[in-house]
């Protein structure tokens, strides 16, 4: 393991966790999938609860969180306790800051979040809880330590197998944002510029192609 350089992936499993996994074994890193479910395109699986190895932390280039869930609902609707608080706050809040706390602790210049757009530019009336995890999940960036590259998405839509059932589009929609252009668009981009501080980027999308802004 010495010398080689890892991308780590929590939620690695999913649709955009899985994208960033193609992506980084297509450039010549090594892989950890950090998921509930293994990755087979992984180097290396591990669930939540397993502790990262000590050499595995000091090769890392680059943590992604990419884990994530979604769920509607007002503030007149929202159960005060168990779903789908609970779930959101496990996905969402947890998963990112694990993701967050390994790239604070080991080697890696830059540190990918998931937020969302709609959570960041206005309250979420209809989607309250997800609202709210996903401001969380923007504190959590907005603590990453200074010495280190942080990245926050924020996407509108993500073109996904589950937001095609859910949303009743099983072709999707051009406004959607494609998973594969935005693991290519962040790991191309860290690899080529190095830098601290936090980016929010916008990812949206238009007429079928997949939109990045710094917002």
């Amino acid at each position: 393991m010495a010398g080689e350089k890892w991308i780590v992936v929590v939620g690695g499993s999913g649709a955009l966790g899985s994208a960033f996994i193609e992506h980084a074994s297509g450039l010549g890193f090594k892989t950890c999938c950090i998921d509930l479910r293994p990755n087979p395109r992984a180097d290396l699986n591990q669930t939540p609860s397993d502790n990262v190895n000590d050499h595995l932390l000091q090769n890392v280039e680059a943590v992604i969180g990419a884990a994530g869930s979604w769920a509607g609902g007002s503030l007149k609707e929202v159960k005060l306790v168990n779903d789908p608080l609970d779930t959101l706050y496990q996905t969402n809040v947890k998963s990112a800051m694990l993701a967050a706390a390994i790239g604070c602790q080991s080697s890696a210049s830059c540190i990918m979040l998931t937020g969302a757009w709609a959570a960041h530019r206005q309250g979420c009336q209809s989607m309250a809880a997800y609202g709210a995890v996903k401001r969380a999940v923007e504190g959590i960036a907005e603590s990453i330590s200074d010495n280190k590259k942080a990245i926050l998405l924020l996407p509108q839509v993500l073109d996904t197998l589950a937001n095609r059932r859910d949303m009743g589009k099983p072709d999707g929609s051009p406004d959607w944002a494609d998973c594969g252009v935005i693991a290519k668009h962040v790991l191309d981009s860290f690899t080529r510029i190095k830098g601290t501080g936090l980016e929010r980027i916008r990812v949206y999308g238009k007429e079928g192609e997949t939109v990045f802004e710094s917002v």
